[in-house]
């Protein structure tokens, strides 16, 4: 029996285009299913924001194991492409930042 655990990604930047081609590439090569756990957003100033929202399964179910790999993935991207980005984790165990890449700031 696993624990609920909501895990989300929040990336946002002034993307230029081959960014967030990269990004969308990487979201459409995921199964239908983890595809839909992603939105991208853009605001009237330019900046873009992608979100990889919690996928609902409990922790060590088959689900939850498929989306922390595609989880661990993408903030591999974000992060080599240099776009700040959370990943955030609440639920049952309480509420914590996992990671981020925003050093200068409190956290």
């Amino acid at each position: 029996m696993g624990v609920l655990i909501h895990k989300a990604v929040i990336a946002t930047k002034f993307f230029d285009d081959n960014e967030l081609k990269e990004i969308k590439d990487f979201i459409y090569k995921q199964a239908s299913e983890i595809v839909l756990l992603f939105t991208i957003s853009k605001t009237a100033t330019g900046y873009s924001t992608v979100v990889m929202s919690p996928d609902g399964s409990k922790e060590r179910f088959a689900t939850s194991i498929e989306c922390a790999e595609v989880r661990k993935e993408f903030v591999e991207l974000v992060s080599r492409l240099g776009i700040p980005y959370i990943e955030v984790e609440f639920g049952e165990t309480g509420q914590r930042i996992v990671s981020g890449n925003n050093e200068d700031m409190y956290s």
